[in-house]
């Protein structure tokens, strides 16, 4: 398993997209059912006894599709939700990103014009990133023991 990992925010929208569009052709299964599949007109005579089983298979087939539905909509909801949960992370990402970039520039300009050295707390906060880094590296590396 890769320690890297991408996502592609657009084609999870993308898909949400599909997964909704498929909810009109189960629409259209529905029309097709009850216009075609549960017509009782020709049901006369003694077909006429079928015409509880009809209804109930056409409410069976009903229920059915209500359960796809539901479970379609709650996917395409979910993968949507999903990817704006990735958007706003790798925009928070990228903001930290900029703001250390930006500090360790401050910080370099300041060192090379002699004007400032590294402050401690920095200098402590580096080599603790850079130890629990270390930690973890192995870790993962032993299976999940330190």
């Amino acid at each position: 398993m890769s320690d890297e990992v991408e996502v592609a925010v657009d084609e999870l929208h993308n898909y949400a997209g599909s997964l909704e569009g498929l909810q009109g052709g189960i629409d259209a299964i529905r029309n097709y059912m009850y216009e075609q599949g549960c017509n009782k007109d020709g049901f006369t005579g003694l077909l006429t006894l079928l015409h509880p089983a009809v209804d109930l298979v056409g409410d069976l087939f009903n229920e059915t599709l209500n359960f796809g539905q539901d479970r379609l909509s709650g996917t395409a909801e979910g993968i949507q939700r999903n990817a704006e949960t990735y958007s706003e992370a790798e925009a928070k990402i990228e903001g930290l990103f900029s703001q250390i970039l930006s500090t360790i520039s401050n910080v370099r300009d300041g060192v090379e014009s002699g004007v400032a050295a590294v402050p401690q707390p920095v200098m402590e906060a580096g080599g603790q990133a850079w130890n629990s880094h270390v930690e973890n590296s192995a870790a993962r590396r032993n299976g999940g023991a330190a």
